[in-house]
């Protein structure tokens, strides 16, 4: 019985650790704030995290694909986000913090 414990707390500790890594935002430049607006190619409500993937057209017209990493389903759903808000080819606008490497991605 007394082995169960240990071991049970054990894998709480050591999972813990990793649980919390996987929540950085450090990737992200949260110093700046840019304004997106582009079309939705697709919109992934799953686990952990929800992705919409925008089409952006910069001044030149060309098009270029961002990804951007939103909350789990959990949260945006308390926050008044449905599964069904956001569909394929709907124009949207989003604030974002790009990430640090320039990527299109927020």
């Amino acid at each position: 019985m007394k082995l169960r414990i240990f071991l049970a707390a054990c894998c709480l500790t050591f999972g813990a650790g990793s649980a919390l890594a996987h929540h950085s935002f450090a990737m992200f430049d949260r110093d700046h704030q840019i304004l997106l607006k582009g079309k939705v190619t697709e919109f992934d409500w799953q686990n952990p995290h929800i992705y919409i993937h925008l089409e952006v057209k910069d001044k030149d017209g060309k098009s270029k694909n961002w990804l951007i990493e939103c909350a789990n389903p959990g949260i945006l759903d308390r926050a008044g986000w449905k599964f069904n808000m956001i569909k394929k080819d709907d124009e949207i606008t989003l604030v974002v913090s790009p990430l640090r490497t320039g990527e299109p991605g927020a």
